[in-house]
């Protein structure tokens, strides 16, 4: 008796109005990966097939409907032949979830059906089977998959890739799997091609971890987060955090005394991948694990960051650096008189400049400035808000930093506050200030997540 408990928990969390095409029999590639390494060599007899439910929005019941609106795919799941853990991969679309209000990463993948093709812009997520993977190999699945389906220079991988690269480094038996210490997670990510940071968290460092968190969600990374709670462990991808309001966020971060504060310092909650759940849930930063029926006690313990390839300056280096810039003596922002809200992420440099030509509040001088700069791949920029401008989401300054640079004032691209433009450091001082003649006024950037 296959036990569907998974995918009705799943239908539950799908608004209401849509329908289902099921597809039979289908040869899942993620399923027979772990099927012809592992299922046929086991004595009972395991079918190759699957099937994969499509998912559209609205009434959908014939060829004819779905060629007529396209728009109405939102996505698959995977059913596989396994007693216990029926549920597969998934590439669902967030707009179809009864759970709304957040921003969050997301990719594209093209599907077929007959003879047409649809796409869907979603996360990659696969339950666990707990024999071939659990929690920390599917994990990884996502963030890989997720990166090779967004990025040429990355490759998609099997979970026989995956238990592969971990051959060689790991001082257990791989099969059935038992879970990956933090160290094996990343050495497997390295190996595939993604450079990683580890940051643990402490006592000591616990606002600057969450800060460093948010920095890395803001910027469109989806990243891998250990939880644990002494005795037991368990992995999520992180991909991006809840709506909030900007009022509030303002007034809670700016002490009397502070002249800047980064929004990475307020806490927000966290919409992640968790292969016991519904993609994109909602989760409190505080305790991800808390709706859980055991185990609800789970804490971030680590996270695991895999850089682009061409990134070498991190989030911590990247906000020491902003913090030396904006408490400058001369050039800090308490030259530039009010309070200011600071929003530091990543940014592919061709997205931002296309950000700069669609942008309805930034002036064409600006615009032609912002044309012609020279970037390189990946940019960490910080935009800056004046506190009554905050809630209105209307940026007054901007600071863009290269992220191949070091810890030091030669890795800054542009500064500008209001009508002052500061382009360069040359050595020991600043090269360049001159007045502009129309004050900066610009849109929050957005490309880096969806809005759902």
């Amino acid at each position: 008796m296959i036990s569907f408990k998974r995918i009705g928990h799943l239908l539950n969390d799908l608004d209401k109005d849509i329908s289902f095409m099921v597809e039979y029999p289908y040869i899942d590639k993620h399923y027979r990966d772990s099927y012809y390494f592992y299922y046929s060599s086991k004595f009972l007899d395991y079918s190759r097939y699957t099937a994969r439910v499509h998912i559209f929005k609205g009434l959908i019941d014939s060829y004819k409907a779905m060629e007529e609106h396209p728009e109405s795919y939102s996505g698959f799941f995977i059913i596989r032949p396994l007693e216990m853990h029926p549920l597969g991969r998934s590439m669902i679309s967030p707009n179809i979830l009864k759970n709304k209000g957040f921003y969050s990463c997301t990719t594209n993948e093209k599907v077929h059906i007959f003879d047409m093709s649809f796409n869907i812009e979603s996360f990659p997520h696969v339950a666990q089977d707990k024999e071939t993977h659990t929690c920390a190999e599917s994990a990884i699945w996502s963030i890989l998959t997720y990166f090779g389906g967004k990025y040429d220079f990355y490759k998609t991988q099997l979970t026989s890739d995956i238990i592969g690269r971990l051959n060689s480094i790991a001082n257990h038996k791989l099969l059935p799997s038992k879970g990956l210490t933090v160290e094996e997670a990343a050495t497997c990510l390295n190996s595939s091609g993604q450079n990683c940071m580890i940051y643990s968290r402490t006592k000591a460092n616990r606002h600057d971890f969450a800060s460093t968190l948010q920095i890395y969600i803001e910027s469109g990374m989806p990243v891998l987060a250990a939880l644990g709670n002494g005795s037991e462990g368990h992995a999520i991808v992180i991909t991006g955090h809840g709506k909030f309001n900007y009022s509030d966020a303002a007034k809670k971060l700016l002490g009397t005394n502070d002249i800047w504060k980064d929004i990475s310092y307020y806490k927000k909650n966290l919409v992640i991948i968790d292969d016991n759940k519904t993609p994109f849930d909602i989760v409190s930063p505080d305790n991800p694990t808390e709706h859980y029926v055991q185990c609800n006690n789970m804490k971030l313990k680590a996270i695991i960051v895999p850089f682009h390839k061409h990134m070498f300056m991190d989030a911590e280096n990247a906000r020491e650096l902003m913090a030396q810039i904006f408490n400058d003596k001369f050039n800090g922002l308490q030259n530039f008189g009010n309070k200011w809200i600071t929003r530091l992420y990543l940014a592919p440099g061709t997205s931002f400049k296309k950000s700069v030509h669609d942008d309805r509040l930034l002036n064409r001088g600006f615009k032609e400035f912002f044309k012609y700069m020279l970037l390189p791949k990946f940019i960490w920029v910080c935009e800056l808000y004046k506190i009554d401008d905050y809630e209105k989401q209307k940026c007054s300054g901007i600071l863009i930093l290269d992220s191949t640079g070091d810890v030091s004032l030669k890795s800054i691209i542009c500064y500008i506050v209001d009508n002052q433009r500061i382009i360069q450091y040359d050595s020991d001082s600043w090269a360049e200030r001159r007045q502009m003649k129309f004050n900066f006024c610009k849109e929050p950037y957005r490309n880096n997540l969806k809005e759902v």
